[in-house]
């Protein structure tokens, strides 16, 4: 397959606030712009908003991280492959103070049930992402149904970057990937309670799209998916900390 045909022809890429919020979205852009003659246009929002666009074909290719949402995608037969891309973590956050008293817990649900038990302030982004669908299980898991908390639970309904910096403002706990937590520095009233030792795996899968555009969109996934995207996605540090794990195929 050709590397590039006409200069400037555009791919519509759908990719996931977290992906953009950490910053490597940008660079993978300037570095597939600058090898090939393509345009790549970023659209960002939650998982879910980008799979509902992608079923009207408003996208190319898209990068989001929510296993049954991409399956039921794949099944209704919107999406023509789909591909491991990388992973990183999602991190419970929370206020330095720590009201809900988590620090010396084991288990993420007692973390779940002690911030519902004190009422502790807890931002959610509400928005159908794969991260408002990790902290749905993670209610869930723990035997609690959000849809009847009050209003110490916050639904802003917003990007991982806005949710952060509300978090930190009124020192409440959140969700969130620890790629996005480790470029923004406007956490400082913030800690991490729960990390990557909490088997909380955060899968990206890219998946192409039946548009007129696949050709196109199939080289950019090909150069996503080679050596050279790998070693993009494993170097790419923010403040020197890894941000992401290819495990692309």
């Amino acid at each position: 397959m050709p590397s590039s045909v006409f200069a400037d022809e555009r791919i519509i890429l759908g990719t996931t606030t977290s992906v953009k919020d950490s910053g490597l979205i940008e660079v993978i852009e300037q570095t597939f712009e600058k090898k090939h003659n393509y345009k790549l246009d970023v659209i960002s929002f939650g998982t879910g908003q980008i799979l509902n666009m992608a079923t009207r074909k408003d996208l190319d290719i898209i990068i989001v991280h929510h296993e049954n949402s991409e399956k039921n995608f794949m099944d209704k037969g919107y999406g023509i492959s789909r591909h491991k891309l990388m992973y990183n973590y999602f991190v419970l956050v929370g206020p330095k103070d720590d009201p809900a008293k988590i620090s010396d817990l084991h288990n993420i649900e007692d973390a779940m049930i002690k911030i519902y038990n004190s009422k502790s302030h807890f931002v959610s982004r509400s928005d159908k992402s794969g991260t408002n669908f990790k902290e749905i299980e993670l209610w869930k898991s723990a035997g609690l149904d959000y849809k009847e908390f009050d209003d110490w639970y916050k639904k802003i309904g917003q990007g991982m970057g806005a949710t952060l910096n509300f978090a930190n403002s009124i020192k409440g706990y959140t969700l969130t990937d620890i790629s996005t937590w480790n470029f923004f520095n406007k956490t400082n009233n913030l800690r991490i309670y729960f990390d990557e030792k909490a088997n909380l795996i955060n899968q990206y899968n890219a998946i192409l799209i039946d548009t007129e555009e696949k050709i196109s969109s199939r080289i950019f996934l090909d150069w996503l998916l080679s050596e050279e995207g790998k070693i993009l996605i494993n170097d790419y540090r923010v403040y020197d900390k890894k941000m992401f794990y290819f495990n692309g195929n």
